[in-house]
């Protein structure tokens, strides 16, 4: 997913790693392994101040755009598949 203003891209490789590229040269700025569990799904919010990333380890978290976790959800009673910010940033679906 492409960063609001588009300088940078997250992604992950199916594994337990986000991965954060430069636009501008294409080169790997950060990797940040968290979760337990592969990364199921990914979501940047609209404002571009959180990612969120779900994990078949059975919880998603949040982080912010210093690629900091903010909020670690745990409970679900299976892998997360989807994660998705509403249009104002403030709510994690």
């Amino acid at each position: 997913a492409f960063t609001p203003e588009g300088s940078k891209i997250v992604s992950t490789a199916y594994d337990t790693s986000m991965k954060i590229f430069s636009t501008p040269t294409w080169r790997l700025q950060h990797t940040i392994s968290m979760h337990d569990g592969r990364i199921e799904s990914l979501a940047l919010s609209p404002d571009g101040s959180m990612i969120a990333t779900g994990s078949s380890d059975f919880t998603a978290r949040v982080y912010d755009s210093n690629f900091k976790c903010q909020a670690w959800i745990r409970g679900h009673r299976g892998s997360v598949l989807q994660v998705a910010f509403s249009i104002n940033s403030d709510v994690l679906f």
